[in-house]
């Protein structure tokens, strides 16, 4: 196979079935191409998880962060927290750092709905708590807290069951840009630490210098064997 190429005019259109049906076909390829990771959900989650911040709790911010897809919460429990979110008007930090107290229409009078709410409402919190800052702080101390984030919720971990099952369907692409991101992510993380770290500078600032970051970032992979 390593005397064979397939060449065309536009990787990005005709790539993903290439791969697809060789894979399905036992034929081995390689793509050899470079892909951003702005959509990627570890980018996705960042975001979000500052965007929860600087946009104090808003409706799409928070439902944003939910479903970026590292977020430990299942779409059924998203769904139901957004529901009651919608039918209230739920916004801002404070309304959800208190007790949700008001029944809708349908809860019944056992109180077993809400308190169900309640839960998610405090698993939601617990994920993003660390995350809550001054108006500005030194660039290291926003890069501490973002590190702990991450840890915290064992990105590492979740994007490997991603890499194994892109794997399993045959995306190899895919699996190896998820096998790359975290490294890549944390390397960037290093830099801003080493060039800013002691520089004192807004939230919005911080989460502009990333995205700028993750913009720069192109993930390439090399053939995994000779042939």
């Amino acid at each position: 196979y390593r005397d064979i190429a397939v060449i065309t005019g536009d990787l990005e259109i005709y790539g993903p079935y290439v791969e697809t049906e060789f894979s399905q076909m036992e034929i081995p390829c390689f793509l050899d191409r470079t892909r951003g990771i702005i959509l990627n959900p570890m980018v996705e989650y960042i975001k979000s998880a500052l965007e929860l911040y600087l946009k104090d709790f808003s409706y799409e911010s928070v439902f944003h962060y939910l479903r970026s897809g590292l977020a430990d919460m299942e779409p059924a429990e998203v769904d139901v927290l957004e529901n009651y979110v919608i039918e209230t008007g739920i916004r801002g930090y404070r309304s959800y750092s208190r007790l949700f107290t008001r029944k809708t229409k349908g809860m019944g009078e056992d109180g077993e709905k809400l308190n169900r709410l309640n839960e998610l409402r405090e698993r939601f919190l617990s994920q993003i708590e660390m995350l809550h800052m001054e108006s500005k702080e030194p660039v290291c101390h926003y890069v501490d807290k973002l590190y702990d984030f991450l840890m915290q919720a064992e990105v590492q971990s979740k994007l490997a069951a991603y890499e194994a099952e892109f794997e399993r369907l045959g995306e190899l692409s895919r699996a190896r840009e998820y096998a790359q991101i975290y490294r890549l992510i944390m390397e960037l993380l290093e830099q801003v630490y080493e060039l800013l770290g002691e520089e004192t500078i807004t939230l919005q600032e911080f989460a502009d210098i990333l995205e700028a970051g993750f913009g720069e970032i192109q993930v390439g992979t090399i053939p995994q064997n000779v042939d």
